[in-house]
């Protein structure tokens, strides 16, 4: 695997320009074991030819965002050219690796030819760079962070998404001494592991503890995030609530009311109100219910019951007065 230096770029004017320096000039090989992009020279291709990859990095794309790139593109063009590899059994079709948003928005403002730069790279690096590229503009959300880093991993170790969860898992509890006979590692596939998270300069340990379970969102709520419907900071919101019916119904009302996040985190608190509240009802009646068949002559009869209702309403009794002597 080939090494980089940690990415540590100031954010400012010139970001742009010093992170296409450092993606295509930093040692990310092509398949002919050549520095990609840096021998690349800019051309200009149709925007219909240019296909997002199977994994898409980006799932929400933040409409004030796309809308300031659309200023810059009108005032001085696509400053930094795209970066694609051939598009595999599609001849004269590319893939995108890096500019998704400049893209979309070139796509709204009706931009034919965009500038790019193609190069031969595999799977691996392809991600790998996508990942880096978005990561020093902070664009993604830890949700899109998370699942890029961990189909890292599953492109790099050849096997599923969860396979590899279950890998960094069992890694972590042994780290730990936690027993987990679950998975069995082997060495090549532990210092694979822990090199990528030393090049993309991450602490494995906070990952796979602080990290994974963003991955753990409800089915529904995953769903409506993985398809770009709604942003990060709305769904790990919803995902709180745990009554399936209501989660489906705030799902619904952000995309058809555009709600912001203030008013989903406010319809939440309403939810949770009106929930309590009928559970105050219910328990009211249940209470009045069992108070009535309790004190019934019949019931009361039986001296077992009636010393056992004595001593419960004795309880009642002292939690009342608990209750009005500290109000």
């Amino acid at each position: 695997m080939t090494r980089r230096r940690s990415l540590t770029l100031k954010k400012g004017r010139d970001t742009e320009a010093a992170l296409e320096s450092f993606v295509i000039n930093d040692h990310y090989l092509n398949t002919k074991g050549q520095p990609a992009w840096s021998q690349s020279p800019t051309l200009e291709v149709s925007l219909d030819r240019i296909l997002l990859p199977k994994f898409q990095l980006r799932l929400y794309y933040d409409r004030e965002k796309i809308e300031q790139i659309k200023a810059t593109i009108q005032a001085v063009g696509i400053r930094e050219p795209l970066l694609l590899r051939p598009a595999q059994g599609k001849d004269q079709y590319f893939e995108l690796i890096a500019g998704s948003q400049r893209r979309l928005a070139a796509e709204e403002l009706g931009q034919k030819l965009l500038p790019v730069k193609v190069d031969e790279v595999d799977d691996f690096t392809a991600l790998k760079v996508a990942i880096i590229e978005n990561e020093a503009r902070s664009d993604i959300n830890p949700f899109e962070r998370t699942r890029g880093i961990v189909q890292l991993l599953s492109t790099g170790l050849e096997m599923s998404r969860d396979e590899v969860t279950q890998i960094l898992t069992s890694l972590f509890n042994a780290e730990n001494r936690q027993s987990d006979n679950n998975v069995i590692i082997n060495d090549e596939q532990r210092k694979f592991v822990l090199c990528v998270f030393e090049e993309m300069g991450l602490n494995w340990k906070s990952f796979v503890a602080n990290k994974l379970q963003l991955l753990k969102l409800p089915e529904d709520v995953a769903a409506f995030l993985e398809s770009g419907k709604i942003s990060y900071t709305k769904a790990i919101r919803i995902a709180r609530v745990k009554d399936e019916a209501i989660r489906q119904e705030l799902l619904q009302r952000v995309i058809s009311e555009e709600l912001t996040v203030q008013q989903v985190q406010s319809l939440i608190t309403d939810f949770s109100s009106k929930k309590t509240s009928n559970n105050e009802l219910v328990l009211r009646d249940r209470a009045r219910l069992v108070l009535k068949k309790a004190t019934s002559p019949k019931l009361l009869k039986d001296k077992r019951i009636r010393k056992k209702v004595e001593s419960l309403t004795s309880q009642l009794e002292t939690l009342v007065l608990e209750y009005e002597s500290s109000s």
